[in-house]
């Protein structure tokens, strides 16, 4: 970025935090992808949207809410009802963070004028149609539903909201004694 942060004492400090725990979600991430050993093939592709991201002319805090709020907090639920132990428990330590991300990044964009347009959408739906490939457009269990996630995801875009998504309020988790520890996430 280039200075052009609100004037807030706390601005700097704050995002600053937020990317430290970005930091801690990608190590996380990671080792989940090493424990399901994911194809080199899904690693190129992923690594060409990565770049697509970053390779955008929008402001970072722009991009960020908007892979926040409508890419991960669609993944974090994916991971939450068709992941095993490990994802279900790196899903809910993410997600605590990334609520916290999202109002502050929304914040930061009001108060600078930032917002979206057709080409963040663009790249927003090229995403979530690359992670729901594998899953059926409409599926007798919504959550094997490509339809589901992608109507979730365009609501939280559109309007901060995902009706389909409203049982994520009510949080599980294993217990230690529950889970193998060769099962559970790793942070470094």
């Amino acid at each position: 970025m280039k200075g052009d942060l609100p004037d807030d004492k706390g601005c700097k400090e704050l995002l600053e935090s937020n990317v430290v725990d970005e930091e801690n979600h990608d190590i996380a991430l990671d080792f989940a992808a090493q424990a399901h050993g994911v194809p080199l093939s899904f690693e190129k592709e992923a690594e060409k949207i990565k770049n697509a991201w970053l390779e955008l002319d929008r402001h970072p805090v722009l991009k960020a809410v908007v892979l926040e709020r409508s890419v991960f907090f669609v993944l974090l639920p994916i991971f939450r009802f068709l992941g095993d132990t490990g994802l279900r428990t790196t899903s809910a330590d993410i997600s605590r963070d990334e609520q916290t991300h999202v109002a502050a990044n929304t914040l930061v964009c009001e108060e600078l004028g930032l917002q979206s347009d057709k080409e963040l959408n663009k790249l927003r739906r090229a995403t979530v149609g690359w992670v729901l490939q594998s899953l059926k457009g409409d599926a007798p269990q919504r959550h094997l539903s490509s339809n589901f996630w992608m109507k979730n995801s365009d609501g939280l875009y559109t309007r901060g909201k995902a009706e389909g998504l409203i049982s994520t309020r009510a949080s599980r988790m294993p217990a230690f004694f529950e889970t193998n520890n060769v099962n559970l996430p790793q942070y470094a």
